[in-house]
């Protein structure tokens, strides 16, 4: 579990998402722009 958690993170602030946005989104079962296809492009 600790390793999604990372790698899901590091994606994030690679794409200047932060972790605490990240997490915040995550808890509410939703997904910054970057993971949601056609939004990002």
């Amino acid at each position: 579990m600790f390793c999604l958690i990372r790698s899901y993170l590091s994606t994030c602030r690679k794409q200047d998402v932060s972790a605490s946005l990240a997490l915040e989104l995550l808890f509410k079962n939703q997904l910054p722009d970057i993971f949601i296809k056609g939004v990002a492009e």
